[in-house]
């Protein structure tokens, strides 16, 4: 049986446009499809693809007028293009977007996948637009780029404008087993992230291994286990999100070396029983948020600033700075406006024997509970001053 696919729209160098309808036929036991290059192909009505592989050669694009298509897998080579021109979007069921070439386009789509990941790249996708997308995962990742088998270098992805749904993450940008950069820049901007009930994950967003240059801005994350996760990644500004009912950690950064450079400005925060946990960083400031969390934690961090922000904490304690497990010295925090509501141990803590010569200045503290110290230092910590 033979199937109809695309209406074919061709484009001249005129004002006008030149429209065939020029059928792709193709038999219904074929398991892979392929689209021509360089060739723009208007749906207008649904297509299943049956478990089936479109490949998008090289410079092609869909562009969706009506109708969805579902059920399959999107290749996506370089210089594609897939679109949907419409206001309200119909949903691409139980699809899969594979990208793998580089400058490739995705706007303005509805795409859910109830058994893997909607988005998916283990190429060089550098140049990718995601943007004005409805993603939805019912069962893992919505979006996810790997890296850890590129000999390159992924440049430039941007993910924006986007309403993200995910039962284990929402963005997961991946280079595990390899100390080398593979991502340099990032930019999350202007999306949602609702987490699906999951009792392990619910990450909004993870940038797990070597990479450098990313920007979280103006996104708003509800719900979740993790807000934004930071693994070996370094040069992270974090801007304007609004965070709300994270249940762990509103931001959680580790490493096997050292993150530098992270910056986290004017976010809205209001998770009272997650905390920020920030683990052997350098160089990391928090300026002008307003946080409602349980406490902040910087566990080997060294000349790192908390300033001008409102803490307001639910945790025995605002501030630690622990030095049990490595160097966490010449730590800043003044400034600030904090209110303890929690049961007091203390409101500023420094911790373990390497925390040395951190200060606290000048901050305006509030105590629902006078039981505990305003600060202390333990298991060896010592030199660091309250003013």
């Amino acid at each position: 049986m033979l199937l109809a696919l695309f209406t074919q729209l061709v484009s001249v160098k005129s004002v006008n446009h030149v429209v065939l309808q020029d059928f792709i036929m193709i038999k219904s036991s074929q398991k892979e499809l392929f689209l021509e290059r360089k060739k723009t192909f208007v749906l207008r009505s649904n297509y299943d693809l049956d478990n089936k592989i479109l490949n998008m050669q090289e410079g092609s694009c869909i562009v969706i007028e009506g109708g969805s298509i579902r059920n399959g897998i999107i290749r996506l080579a370089s210089n594609c293009i897939l679109v949907d021109k419409r206001e309200s979007k119909k949903e691409c069921s139980n699809l899969e977007l594979r990208v793998v070439g580089r400058n490739v386009r995705l706007e303005n789509i509805a795409i859910s996948n109830n058994h893997g990941v909607p988005i998916l790249s283990n190429a060089d996708c550098s140049n990718l637009l995601i943007s004005g997308c409805s993603i939805t995962s019912s069962a893992n990742n919505a979006v996810k780029l790997v890296a850890d088998n590129l000999n390159g270098v992924v440049k430039n992805v941007q993910i924006l404008n986007c309403t993200i749904c995910y039962k284990r993450m929402g963005v997961e940008i991946q280079n595990h087993g390899n100390k080398s950069f593979k991502f340099n820049g990032i930019n999350i901007s202007g999306c949602t992230f609702n987490m699906l009930p999951s009792p392990q994950y619910g990450f909004a967003i993870s940038l797990s291994g070597f990479g450098r240059n990313a920007v979280v801005e103006n996104n708003l994350i509800k719900g979740g286990v993790i807000g934004v996760e930071l693994v070996d990644f370094s040069d992270v500004s974090i801007l304007s999100n609004h965070i709300q009912d994270v249940s762990s950690k509103v931001i959680a950064a580790s490493t096997h070396d050292k993150i530098s450079k992270v910056e986290v400005r004017g976010n809205n925060i209001n998770c009272v029983q997650a905390k920020i946990q920030m683990l052997k960083a350098k160089s990391v400031s928090f300026t002008n948020n307003e946080m409602r969390i349980g406490f902040i934690e910087l566990g080997g961090c060294s000349r790192s600033t908390i300033s001008n922000n409102v803490i307001n904490s639910f945790g025995r304690y605002s501030v630690v700075i622990d030095g049990s497990g490595a160097e966490a010295r010449y730590n800043t925090v003044a400034d600030n406006i904090v209110m303890q509501n929690g049961d007091n141990w203390a409101v500023f803590r420094c911790y373990g024997n390497q925390s040395r010569n951190n200060k606290f200045l000048r901050n305006k503290v509030q105590r629902a509970n006078t039981k505990g110290t305003l600060f202390d230092q333990l298991k060896g910590a010592a030199k660091n001053r309250l003013e």
